[in-house]
């Protein structure tokens, strides 16, 4: 049996758009888009405030939530294609609101797992023992306090696609300059110096990104700037806020395809059929 279309179709497209958002994103970072203000605030206290010049155009945005909607709804579609082949009959006998309500299941809870409406009640055991696998509150059982849960259910991939996708839905997605990879002063040796970075998103044009100070007892500083930038997702959701766009995508794309892999391996199981 060949591998659903739409699904292959929609995991390609997901490729295509974050190769083209990482040559997007390079132009961008490579624009001389930051500035460093210099000011004496003290008689060997240096104050450099680094600003960000622009930040990336909402396009950038829009093809992050594509991105992200390509890969939660080929999980979708694939989970309700498999169960229409593997159950024809009761499948068949749905009514179109339920089969509407068939969706690959992201459960931060066992409670909500165990709820049948993702699968219509179609799904074996082995199913949701294969699913169950992947979910994010499997991670809850590393969790050593109350406080703990909700750091270690954001550290799950589905969970945060999960919350990437119910963001783009109702406020879009904004990219930021919010990550920095490297900056080298070219500081004098003797030269000591302190940094601040200033975690206010959304940053706008012209923005603080940070602020360093640099102890010098000389009337004028010299900088050698080495600078690395990295544009990253502008989120409450902290394990996204603090990689580089394109990284993460390709982390969560990864991850999609294991639960590719996890559903098509139940699949193989439920029918003999062999996908190519």
């Amino acid at each position: 049996m060949e591998y659903l279309p739409q699904v292959k179709a929609k995991l390609h497209r997901a490729v295509s758009l974050i190769e083209q958002l990482k040559v997007e994103i390079d132009v961008h970072l490579h624009s001389e888009n930051f500035f460093i203000e210099k000011d004496l605030v003290g008689t060997d206290t240096w104050q450099l405030t680094v600003r960000m010049r622009t930040q990336p155009p909402m396009e950038l945005g829009v093809m992050v939530g594509e991105v992200i909607h390509d890969l939660r709804s080929s999980l979708d579609i694939a989970l309700s294609s498999y169960l229409e082949i593997a159950f024809p009959n009761e499948f068949e006998r749905l009514k179109p609101r339920v089969r509407n309500k068939i969706k690959f299941p992201v459960a931060d809870t066992e409670a909500s797992y165990l709820d049948t409406k993702w699968h219509a009640n179609l799904g074996d055991d082995q199913l949701l023992q294969d699913l169950r696998t992947v979910q994010p509150f499997q991670n809850l059982q590393y969790a050593e306090a109350d406080v703990d849960k909700e750091i270690y259910l954001s550290a799950n991939p589905l969970h945060q696609l999960q919350q990437l996708w119910n963001k783009d839905k109702h406020r879009g997605i904004n990219l930021v300059v919010g990550g920095l990879h490297m900056l080298m002063l070219g500081l004098d040796a003797g030269q000591e110096s302190e940094w601040k970075l200033l975690d206010r998103q959304p940053w706008v044009d012209g923005s603080k990104a940070f602020l360093i100070r640099v102890k010098s007892e000389s009337a004028v500083l010299d900088l050698n700037l080495t600078e690395s930038f990295a544009i990253g997702l502008e989120s409450d959701i902290r394990p996204l806020n603090i990689y580089p766009v394109v990284d993460k995508l390709k982390a969560l794309y990864g991850h999609v395809e294991h639960c590719h892999w996890v559903l098509s391996r139940w699949f193989e199981y439920r029918t003999g059929e062999n996908l190519q």
